[in-house]
């Protein structure tokens, strides 16, 4: 046989929950008013160690596709296996434009990945603007790698 149903419970009318509240200041009450506000310096001095994902200026390579083309190297053994495809690399650029950190989005292996990060780290970027100041941003850069 289905098992029983639950024995239905009575829940407390929403009155007997709510507390009573007083609508007439107490201006003899003694609790401490709440902290001020950090000054706009404060603010801005966490914002410095912020990262951004997105920014209103992206971070470019200089020297352009050709600067990656040319410091990018087919591995070997991805050409003997005929390995093709596109690596996409995730990058922390610092305040500067250069690399500060690196991560594999999409691997195609055979050793075009190291590859990919090897040429990657040896560019220099512009680096990313909020607000017109240079900050830390990440970005995804994908490298084609094709035989011809």
């Amino acid at each position: 046989p289905p098992p029983r149903p639950p024995i239905p419970v009575e829940a407390p009318d929403a009155t007997d929950i709510m507390p009573d509240f007083d609508s007439e200041p107490d201006f003899n009450d003694s609790t401490p008013p709440p902290p001020p506000l950090p000054d706009r310096d404060e603010a801005d001095a966490s914002a410095e160690d912020l990262i951004f994902e997105a920014v209103e200026t992206y971070p470019t390579i200089i020297g352009g596709t050709e600067a990656l083309t040319k410091a990018l190297t087919y591995p070997p053994i991805a050409k003997r296996a005929g390995i093709e495809g596109t690596v996409v690399v995730r990058v922390l650029l610092d305040k500067n434009g250069r690399v500060e950190k690196t991560e594999i989005l999409k691997s195609i292996g055979g050793g075009c990945d190291e590859a990919a990060v090897d040429a990657i780290r040896s560019l220099r970027f512009t680096p990313g603007l909020q607000r017109e100041k240079p900050v830390r941003v990440y970005i995804s850069i994908p490298v084609h790698f094709r035989l011809q």
